[in-house]
């Protein structure tokens, strides 16, 4: 197989992903196998211990159950469509090993990145300290995954 065949093998559609209209997603969830409440959203991702899904544009929360709260989430299930399109499943799945966190997805980058979640507070650490450092996956190192229709 030639060095042109296998680049083109590796990367990813992003298209799909970088046309995207959101700006910022956050998503707070846990993967903990533990987790009684656990759900899966629609679109058949992996994910079987989502807590909940949460959006914000510029910093502000909606409020869980409103008509804006529905219109984001399905936002957000679009997004990790996309992600799911791209190949980032198995990336995250390394990236937070059972641990929750807050997934920042930012359009226009190929970085997702992980902050820890103060459980106190129920959010995320925006300063996270040394031996809470955030973490990133750079999605130019996913494979893709293909789907078939």
């Amino acid at each position: 197989m030639g060095a042109g065949l296998v680049a083109q093998a590796l990367t990813p559609p992003w298209p799909a992903l970088m046309n995207s209209t959101e700006q910022v997603v956050l998503i707070t969830m846990s993967l903990s196998a533990r987790d009684t409440s656990s759900k899966t959203i629609e679109g058949g991702l992996w994910w079987g211990g989502v807590e909940s899904l949460v959006m914000a544009l510029e910093g502000d929360e909606l409020e869980h159950g409103t008509k804006e709260w529905k219109s984001a989430q399905q936002r957000v299930r679009r997004a990790l469509r996309k992600l799911e399109t791209v190949g980032a499943i198995e990336k995250i799945q390394q990236a937070t090993a059972g641990r929750r966190s807050v997934w920042r997805i930012k359009t226009g980058s190929p970085t997702l990145s992980f902050l820890p979640v103060d459980n106190s507070k129920n959010k995320a650490v925006e300063n996270p300290r040394k031996d809470h450092e955030a973490e990133e996956v750079d999605l130019h190192q996913c494979r893709p995954q293909v789907t078939s229709m």
